[in-house]
Formats: structure tokens, C-alpha cells, sequence
């Protein structure tokens, strides 16, 4: 009979600390989500024409299907940092080929708009946030990469244009 009050007792102490870690679970999340934009925040905001800069803090770094949403505004340059043998196989529609290490992307830095959003991506994704720097140091702000480059893109069978 002691066991059982003391299994009891236990049971009734770990269901209490079960829920407070969940109510504490569920309010980070709650808090994660209201600090971070979703996908639709950022596309209700660009069609009620209104700068996401100015509502939300600009992600740098974005999944796939985020990534493609705002290609397809048309409101931002994409810039392909691979090689131009990789870009003529296969790159995103409307992207500019500036290889990254070549010495295209560093020749082009200075000459870009500032005042552009761009959108970068590479092979997975690793140079593209070192472009994103280099460009955030010579005063270009509205810059974000993809996730995964290339890979995360292909990976997902979007739209692929070719120059073969």
C-alpha cells in the first residue's frame, strides 16, 4: 500500500512538470513564430506593396519554397554564384551567372545597386552566406541566400531553365 501512494505521488509530481515544460515549450514556440516571419507574412506584405524591410526584419538565409515565392515576384535580382559551366546546365529562371571565386562576383561588387534586393544562391549554400557578407559590407542590405543552393532548388523539381 505504500508503494502504491508513492507511485502515485510520483506519477502525479512527473504529470505536473510534463505540462509546465510543455506550457514553457509552447510559449517559446509562440514566440519563435511571432519574431520570425512566415512565408505568407512576407507575400501579404509584397502584395499590399508595402517594403517587407520596413515590417519585418529580412531573413538572410531562407528554405526552397520561401526562396521561389519571391523569384517569382520578379521584385529581386538573383545571382547564381556557381560556375558558369554549372549555370549554363541548369540555374533559376531569370538568374544572373556571377561565379563566386572567379573573380566575376568581387569585379561586379561595387557595381551593384545598393538599393536592390538580391537573392543568392551556390551548389549548398555555404559560399552564397560568404557573398551575402561581402555584400553587406559594401552597404548593400536587402541581400538573402537559400538554403542548400542549387541542391535544395533541384531537389524540389521547381523550374529549372537551361542554356544547352
Amino acid at each position: 500500500m505504500v508503494y502504491r501512494a508513492r507511485f502515485i505521488t510520483l506519477l502525479f509530481h512527473l504529470t505536473v512538470l510534463a505540462i509546465a515544460y510543455s506550457c514553457k515549450d509552447d510559449a517559446r514556440k509562440e514566440e519563435q513564430k511571432r519574431l520570425s516571419p512566415t512565408l505568407e507574412d512576407i507575400v501579404f506584405e509584397e502584395r499590399r506593396g508595402i517594403e517587407y524591410s520596413q515590417s519585418f526584419p529580412r531573413p538572410d538565409q531562407m528554405n526552397a519554397n520561401m526562396f521561389r515565392e519571391l523569384v517569382q515576384t520578379g521584385k529581386y535580382v538573383v545571382i547564381d554564384l556557381r560556375s558558369r559551366t554549372d549555370y549554363k546546365h541548369g540555374h533559376i529562371p531569370g538568374a544572373v551567372s556571377l561565379p563566386y571565386g572567379a573573380g566575376d562576383f568581387e569585379a561586379a561588387l561595387p557595381k551593384l545597386d545598393k538599393q536592390a534586393a538580391y537573392l543568392l544562391y551556390d551548389h549548398d549554400g555555404r559560399t552564397a552566406v560568404m557573398a551575402m557578407v561581402k555584400m553587406k559590407d559594401a552597404g548593400i542590405s536587402h541581400v538573402s541566400t537559400l538554403i542548400g543552393g542549387w541542391r535544395a532548388w533541384k531537389s524540389r523539381n521547381f523550374e529549372i531553365h537551361s542554356d544547352e
